[in-house]
Order: C-alpha cells, then structure tokens, then sequence
C-alpha cells in the first residue's frame, strides 16, 4: 500500500500512529510556554543523597578550610575530579573564599521516577554542572511540576510524565527531563513586548486565592504559567490552571491516547486533547459527544472511538477503564434532545469534561509522587488487594534483623565514570499462591499472570510483586529496578533501613494503584 508522509511530523515514509485530529491540539508549550530542563550536577555522589545528615556532612567538609584540596580528593573524588568545564580546585578555592555554603542549598530533589532525595544546590561557580538557575526560583511550596520530552526513542511506549514539586533533576527521565509548571514566580518572568504574551506578568490575572500561592501582602506574586489562548480557554469554562495541568497529566498516562498516537509521540511534543478547544471566538468545534462525528472529536484515532483519559467508550482493542476508581469520571456527558446542544450547554459539557478528567489526574499525582501519602495505599488502613503486595519476607518465616536489610544480590554496580549501573539482581517468578489470588481477586486482570519475589539477599525478600508491577516503565527506566539498583550495600555503603524496605513496598503499592486505576498495565514489555 502507499504510504503518504504527514509532512508537520517530518516525512516519516512509514506507517505511523497518530490521531487524525492530532494537528488540531495544541502541543505542551502552547498551553504552558515556561518550560525548564532539570539540573546536571555531574557529581552526584557528592551532591545528592537519600540522606540529608550525610550530606551536610560533605557539603561541611567541602566548606572546611582547614582541610585541604588533597583530603577532600581523598574523601569524596566526585567533589575534586578536574574536568575540561570544571577546574576543581580553583571552584573550591572561589567557594572558600566567599566564607560557608548556600544556606538555602539543601533542597528536596526528584531525582528517578519514585525515588526522591536531598540535593545540594550551590548558585555560584561550576560545582553543579548545570545548576539551571533561571529554574530554581520557580519551584516552591505548592507549585507542581510534570517532566515530558520533546522526542522519543522509537521503542518507548511507557508514559514520560513523572509528576513533582521538588527541584528535578536532567536526568528524571532517560531523555533528558524538561520540567513544566503550573505556576511562574513574577519577579523571575521575562517580560515580552507584546500586552497578551505569556511572558508578560502584567497580562496574567492574579493567582487564585484559593489556591494558597496568590500574595496580597506584598511577598512574592505567582502567576499561572498559561499561554494567552490556554488563559482564554479556561476563563471560558470557568476552570483554573490547575484542572489543565492536572488533565494534561492524565492524558499522558492513557494507554489509548499513547498508543493511538505513538508515532506522533516519538517525534514532537505531545499534544493534548481538550474538550471545547480552540477558546477563541464562540464556537466549539470539540465538545466530546456521542452526537458529534468522529472527526470532530479529540482523542481519535483511526477506527477507534473516542473518549478522554478514563472516558467510555474505551478505545477499539481495550477494555474500559475501571471507572469506580474514579468517581465521577463516567465518561462522556449526553447530547442534548434533537442534535447538537447550545453554546451555553456545549460550554458547560467541556467544563464537565475537563473537570473528570482532571479529579482522574489529582490522584495520579498523588500516587506518582513518593512523598505524598495515599490512604489505603501507603498509609491507614490498606486496600486487601494493595496489602497483599511486596511484602517483606524471610525465607525461614522469621522477622528481618541485622544484615537481612543488606541489598547484596547484585542489583547495581558503580560503572565508568561513577554511574551506577542496573545489574541482574535475583527475581524468582512463579504463580500467584491461593491467598494472593483471593487478596488481589479482581485485581488479577490488570496486574498480569504471574508474580515475583524479588530478594534483597539470600534470605529477605519482598513477597509477591505481580509482573505488570515489576516490569512497569515510568520515563524510560523499569522503575523498581532502577530504584533497587542505587541501593546496593556496594553503592550505598550501608544496609537498607527499615523505611527503605517499607519504601520499596510503598512504590509497588502506588504502581499497581496507578494499573488498577486504567484496568490494564501501563507499560507493555
């Protein structure tokens, strides 16, 4: 058959997947126009840590002038490796010289999907590589932030969009992380020319007051980060920034809407579906609707059936999506009596539309973000099917003590350069036993046929992590494996502590929550 290029994606002369309706959504940077890549430090052995104490303690020998260039080489290499962007010891010399560290430097860091730590971040010389200054500013306390990428590997199929509010690093996702956020702080936004622009302040309406993030005593002012058609679009459905940003997250964790557009996805932005789209002028050429034809609605691909994240119908080859786990997410709002509904009713679908879809995305974030608890499945009483899930275990039946909190069974290793490398590990897969069917029974469908012990040494393990967990990508990196990989008592210098081992739980927990939320796996390997 001929293959006809679609000439915005580049000339791609093979079969690619992409929506018809594709180049009627606006990309990522439309909605939002501020985007920031993550920070680089190329020393992290130095400047990042899982724990805090023992990065004070570094940045604190760091800073001691009474140790010497030599004994900080010898304690910490990482801090005193010349490179050709870094003269190591004129760095530490400048440093010194200005007297401490940055008092405010130690800061919360999303550094791998699921795996959050402590950061160092020094404003001044080259002691991080890419310490992205025009960015630091933006994150504060209550602002949310997603990673995405611009192109993609041609394999990737697993969702990019890790969700934070902490200080990201490049390297969150394997593309290399370019962070999104809902809010911009005024006094650190270019200013444009042009009234409407985005990167003009005085065009943007306050922050709401609801929000927590508005001042009004004269501390510092926070804007949406919206484009002026993004603004005009939710002023017209009566929603905020943060209903957008919210289904801009649940979009990008559909498997229907990657999948549909996997092609598309591989080679730009992603763009975003949204109900009632474009917002200039009066007419509505989006409302999702079963009275609508297929080519007027978002989230089509071809021969499917439309519907936004968590929607009915489902697409062509999918089963629905759970949609008791979402409440209020039933999927598509009715069309009027006799045809097509009025503007003011057309208005208020999309708005329905959105705001379902946007509740679907508070929870994702919730449960993509480690340090936040979820009730019944990180804390409080936990779900039956979410309890039976990466138990820690003994092969004798006896609590864990003393060195069964060692990671020795070979999951990760320190490669060229200093990069921690995965390694094999020990996993034993098998089938599900008879209780865990009955703990996990509905579950079963959408977290795969078999499960797996996955050891921490020859005697501890945690207990039955269902394959669709295990094997869940997140920003191209197998997220549990990744995680187990800096954990090696080789790499880490220390035995797990308990709230690690109860960590590792916590994150196949959230995983198999975020699986049982869409009905099948996010990830297909």
């Amino acid at each position: 058959a001929e293959v006809s290029p679609l000439l915005p994606l580049g000339l791609p002369f093979v079969q690619t997947a992409v929506s018809e309706r594709w180049f009627d959504w606006p990309a990522l940077p439309d909605l939002f126009p501020m985007s920031f890549p993550g920070v680089k430090t190329s020393r992290d052995p130095f400047l990042v840590d899982v724990d805090l104490d023992l990065l004070k303690a570094r940045v604190g020998d760091y800073f001691d002038p009474a140790l010497s260039h030599e004994e900080i080489a010898r304690r910490y290499p990482a801090a005193m490796k010349a490179t050709a962007r870094f003269d190591a010891r004129a760095v530490r010399e400048a440093l010194l010289a200005r007297g401490g560290p940055n008092e405010d430097g130690l800061v919360r860091h999303a550094y791998r999907p699921f795996d959050n730590r402590w950061l160092y971040w020094e404003a001044e010389t080259k002691l991080l590589d890419e310490k992205r200054a025009d960015y630091r500013p933006h994150v504060f306390q209550g602002n949310l932030w997603l990673s995405t990428a611009q192109h993609l590997r041609k394999d990737a199929s697993e969702p990019q969009a890790c969700f934070t509010e902490h200080l990201a690093s490049l390297h969150l996702i394997e593309r290399t992380a370019i962070m999104f956020p809902a809010w911009l702080r005024d006094s650190h936004i270019g200013t444009d020319s042009e009234d409407d622009s985005p990167r003009n302040p005085a065009a943007w309406p306050p922050a709401p007051a609801a929000h927590g993030i508005g001042s009004d005593t004269g501390g510092p002012r926070n804007r949406p980060n919206l484009s002026a058609a993004a603004r005009r679009y939710l002023d017209r459905l009566g929603l905020s920034v943060e209903d957008l940003f919210h289904h801009v997250l649940a979009t990008l964790h559909d498997p229907a809407y990657r999948e549909a557009n996997a092609g598309a996805l591989r080679m730009e932005w992603p763009r975003i579906p949204l109900p009632g789209w474009p917002a200039s002028g009066t007419a509505v050429d989006a409302v999702v609707s079963p009275a609508s034809t297929p080519s007027t609605l978002p989230l089509t691909p071809a021969g499917g059936t439309p519907a936004l994240p968590g929607g009915s119908p489902a697409y062509e080859g999918h089963e629905p999506a759970v949609e008791s786990a979402f409440p209020g997410n039933a999927g598509v709002p009715p069309a009027s009596e006799g045809g097509s509904a009025s503007p003011d009713r057309e208005t208020t679908e999309a708005a329905d539309t959105l705001a379902r879809s946007a509740a679907r995305g508070r929870e994702l974030a919730a449960l993509l973000d480690p340090d936040t608890p979820v009730p019944g499945v990180t804390t409080g009483a936990l779900r039956p099917e979410i309890a039976a899930i990466a138990v820690p275990a003994t092969t004798d039946g006896r609590n864990m003590t003393g060195q069964d909190f060692a990671l020795t069974a070979g999951w990760g290793h320190v490669g060229a350069g200093g990069a921690v490398m995965p390694g094999q590990g020990r996993v034993v897969e098998r089938a599900f036993t008879p209780d865990e069917r009955a703990a996990l029974s509905s579950a079963l469908p959408a977290l795969g046929e078999t499960t797996f012990d996955v050891y921490l040494n020859d005697r501890a393990f945690w207990r039955n992590v269902p394959a669709a967990v295990w094997s869940y990508k997140l920003g191209g990196y197998q997220v549990l494996k990744k995680w187990l990989s800096y954990r090696e008592r080789g790499i880490l210098e220390r035995p797990l502590r308990p709230e690690e081992v109860r960590s590792f739980s916590d994150a196949a927990r959230r995983i198999a929550a975020i699986l049982l939320k869409r009905g099948f796996p996010l990830s297909r390997e």
